[in-house]
């Protein structure tokens, strides 16, 4: 009877050492998988009183806070991929078809030096985070910020067949956003943030360059140096948005453009067609003079009937840059 009793006792204390142990185990467990992939949010302690569970628990939450820091200087789906694939990041990249974009805010000088370097960084800050939210939404890969300006490119390394037309969408919704913010700014008394964007879709190589110690995710090649460009000449044709013909040729017929110029670019042997993205097909008028007399002039101007193309563009020489320099032209 003692010895019945003995296990009994045994058993039921076996039982509830067991849930006390399982219990929190579990939960360790769980935190491990969301952190494994990169949820890190705050998380509710481990219900226990182990020492060592509480430990553990706690070196878990570090590991969370290290990552969360690490997370906001990497892309983190390029993190995730790697934690996915059970891969160390090391030097290496593929050549493959992306969509790349590049923006600078407008005057950004002049703004910058009218502003103390505590108001700048504050104004600075609320800027990246609208655009930042807009791209990773849209699909991008936030590649790095160089000064005002932010890189950024869709297709890797989440593989998307639209990438196209997925970056095409999300400088549109940058666009409205930046707007809606602008106006917010200007009836406070801050400065406004106007901003240019250059889109470009073609061959690149991505993947980790660098030094062994020191790797940066991101993507080399013609095509990113042709955004760069399309970007900084924003600022001769009065542009927002220039579009590289080959983005335009892959979106089809999901956006509205108009063909802007036929231009040489610097490594390039054959001239390129630029285009500026004007909206979705339900937001443009498709009878709009912007679009139809400046690409009917630009086709009398490549057959050199000059004097045509002059009365073309007569109606948006006051009101369209873009015109008005064809016209000098």
């Amino acid at each position: 009877i003692l010895t019945l009793a003995a296990a009994l006792a045994a058993s039921v204390l076996g039982g509830w050492l067991a849930r006390k142990y399982s219990r929190p185990v579990g939960e360790l467990v769980a935190k491990a998988d969301r952190i494994r992939g990169l949820d890190l949010a705050p998380q509710v302690p481990a219900a226990t009183n182990v020492l060592e569970l509480r430990t553990l628990d706690r070196a878990q939450d570090d590991m969370r806070m290290a990552l969360d820091s690490f997370s906001r200087y990497v892309p983190t789906e390029v993190v995730r991929d790697l934690l996915q694939r059970g891969e160390a990041a090391e030097i290496g990249g593929r050549e493959q078809t992306l969509s790349i974009l590049f923006t600078d805010i407008e005057g950004f000088t002049s703004i910058a030096e009218g502003l103390s370097p505590r108001e700048l960084t504050v104004h600075m800050s609320a800027y990246f985070e609208l655009m930042v939210s807009a791209l990773r939404e849209g699909g991008a890969t936030v590649d790095k910020f160089v000064g005002d300006a932010i890189v950024a490119f869709w297709g890797a390394p989440t593989s998307d067949d639209d990438h196209a037309t997925h970056a095409l969408e999300t400088v549109l919704a940058c666009q409205e956003r930046l707007d809606a913010q602008n106006a917010r700014w200007a009836a406070e008394g801050k400065p406004p943030l106007p901003t240019r964007y250059g889109l470009a879709t073609g061959p690149v190589v991505v993947g980790n360059i660098g030094a062994p110690t020191r790797l940066h995710y991101t993507v080399l090649g013609d095509t990113v140096n042709l955004a760069s460009r399309l970007e900084g000449a924003n600022t001769i044709y009065g542009t927002r948005t220039l579009v590289a013909e080959g983005t335009v040729e892959a979106a089809g017929d999901a956006f509205v453009f108009r063909r802007i110029d036929h231009v040489a670019v610097k490594g390039k042997r054959q001239a390129l067609t630029v285009y500026e993205l004007l909206g979705r097909p339900g937001d443009v008028d498709p009878e709009d003079p912007r679009r139809t007399l400046v690409e009917a002039a630009l086709a009398l101007y490549q057959e050199r009937a000059f004097a045509a193309a002059l009365a073309r563009l007569a109606p948006l020489v006051e009101s369209d840059p873009a015109a008005a320099r064809l016209a000098a032209r």
